[in-house]
């Protein structure tokens, strides 16, 4: 008679004060999360391999699924449908729960026919049937805080004395200028209008913006919601009909609704008071961008949408889009249905600094490396956090390595230093400077840092640790990737002992990056004739 194993399967909310169980008494013992808290004390668990493909799938259709529950209900089924699109793919943002929850889904159909124990706050006793099912979150706590999350939407408005109007033909709109070195890049005309900054002026990479702006003479504008009215009938409309929340589901999905309707409110408030002709906004695919798309679409306003990193083939309805290459472009063309004259080819500011590789780097010590982080402490290294920060550890102590490592700028500044000593690292601020150019190799995850470092003559290798398929930025551009410690480990030695393989892999990495990463003079002209025409659609 075959034996049932007894399985606990524990999500990232784990505290050992969450519930009080006998550990010892399970087979196995599992532990799934997307942002882990490295010295927490996991060492009991396991951590599953997942198909990362069938994940991101199985997510997005749970999230899908909701939202087209959620859009039949009473309020939200009175919402004009160009908005409720904007708000389904607003809802997206929570997708961190679907991820979540995908997994847990997958983990238990692989011990379906055991007993298996869940600890989490991504399932309710009537989504997975005939399990143990512990929930850890205080609903009295969850019903507080989205009260307060209410209240300061309701009232903030009050508070806010920039109701701004501005005599000029044209207003140009950025969501966001902390891509303030592409803004330059493509639109280095900019001075002659008035710049509507529409983001957190705390924010370092934004301070950055504004130095800038202040610099060359630019006018700039900050706003933040300003319609009381509007705001507070909607938002009590929304509360009047689903009160609080009734699970941890509910308190994500209205907590997002309420922030998303907030910012609706206002942005339609300033785009009705001012004569906005021009909006140019970097390829976000977030809440401001979907209502800004809409807003944009219903006041007859030209928006400029330009790629900044990776490729996204969410079409918001934009007039022009500003691409990085002729193969990104003849992408978005195949996989939208756009029309090719709405891409313009005006590729990175980086395209013209290449000078080729510097022979000098073959015969140095020691081999200076810059880690490149994405939001190390966030969503993109996913469930190998941990285990790229051990890597990179590892890597520093390796003799003859010198490692650097900066965070994304949108990163709270210095949180990596929780993670690294200096006796280990260099690390970088986010204000701080760096050039690719003083370092041997880079190091990075999806990121566009890898195409400027190889355009700057540094050989780079992607950490694929999550071993993830089809990104095109790293597989058009045949950037080397490695999907483990062990990989990187072989070939940063490798090339500490021999320096003939950077030379190899620039040469492997710079005929590609050329190939799909390119610009067009003409499309320069293009734009910004189009750009000072009155009424003009380029």
């Amino acid at each position: 008679m075959r034996t049932v194993s007894k399985i606990l399967i524990v999500d990232d909310s784990y505290s050992k004060n969450d519930f009080l169980l006998n550990l010892e008494k399970y087979d196995k013992k599992y532990f799934i999360a997307n942002n882990q808290i490295i010295n927490r004390d996991i060492d009991i668990f396991e951590f599953p391999e997942f198909d990362y493909t069938k994940i991101e799938k199985l997510a997005y259709d749970l999230c899908e699924k909701e939202m087209e529950r959620l859009l039949k209900m009473s309020p939200f089924d009175n919402i004009k449908e160009p908005f409720k699109e904007a708000i389904k793919k607003n809802m997206l943002q929570i997708y961190g729960y679907y991820y979540k929850k995908a997994k847990l889904i997958d983990l238990i159909n692989r011990y379906k026919n055991e007993d298996i124990t869940i600890c989490s706050d991504y399932v309710e006793e009537g989504d997975i049937n005939g399990y143990r099912i512990i929930n850890h979150y205080k609903l009295p706590k969850l019903k507080f805080i989205y009260l307060v999350s209410l209240l300061k939407r309701l009232i903030s408005p009050i508070f806010h004395k920039n109701k701004i109007k501005i005599n000029t033909d044209t207003l140009v709109a950025i969501d966001a200028p902390v891509k303030w070195r592409l803004f330059r890049y493509y639109f280095p005309f900019i001075k002659k209008f008035d710049i509507l900054l529409i983001s957190d002026k705390n924010i370092p990479r934004v301070h950055k913006f504004t130095e800038y702006c202040d610099t060359h003479g630019i006018n700039y504008f900050g706003y933040r919601n300003s319609s009381f009215f509007k705001t507070f009938f909607r938002l009590m409309k929304v509360f009047l009909k689903f009160k609080s929340p009734h699970n941890y589901r509910e308190y994500l999905i209205l907590k997002y609704y309420i922030n998303n309707l907030y910012g609706f409110s206002g942005f339609e408030k300033l785009f009705k008071d001012n004569d906005i002709k021009t909006f140019i906004m970097s390829s976000e695919y977030n809440s401001l961008s979907n209502l800004f798309s809409y807003l944009a679409k219903r006041y007859g306003i030209k928006i400029f949408n330009f790629q900044h990193g990776g490729i996204y083939l969410a079409n918001h309805d934009y007039q022009h889009f500003i691409v990085m290459g002729r193969w990104i472009r003849d992408y978005y063309i195949k996989n939208t249905n756009s029309n090719k004259e709405r891409f313009l080819v005006l590729g990175n500011p980086f395209l013209s600094r290449n000078k080729g590789f510097n022979e000098k780097k073959l015969k140095k010590r020691k081999l200076s490396i810059l880690f490149m982080g994405q939001y190390i402490i966030g969503y993109v290294t996913r469930d190998r956090k941990e285990k790229i920060v051990n890597c990179i550890n590892k890597i520093a102590r390796i003799p003859g390595i010198e490692i650097t490592i900066k965070d994304h700028p949108g990163a709270k500044d210095n949180i990596i230093k929780k993670y690294f000593t200096k006796e280990q690292v260099r690390i970088l601020g986010n204000n701080d400077d760096y050039i690719y150019e003083d370092y041997d190799l880079v190091l990075s995850f999806y990121s566009t840092t890898l195409i400027e470092s190889v355009w700057c003559g540094v050989p780079s290798i992607a950490l694929n640790f999550d071993k993830i398929s089809g990104i095109l930025l790293l597989e058009k551009s045949k950037i080397m990737q490695v999907t483990s410690c062990d990989e990187l480990e072989y070939y940063v030695t490798k090339i500490r002992d021999d320096r003939s393989e950077l030379m190899k892999l620039y040469n492997a990495e710079i005929k590609l990056v050329k190939k799909y990463w390119n610009m067009n003079e003409k499309d320069f002209i293009k734009l910004k004739r189009g750009f000072y025409k009155k009424n003009s659609i380029i």
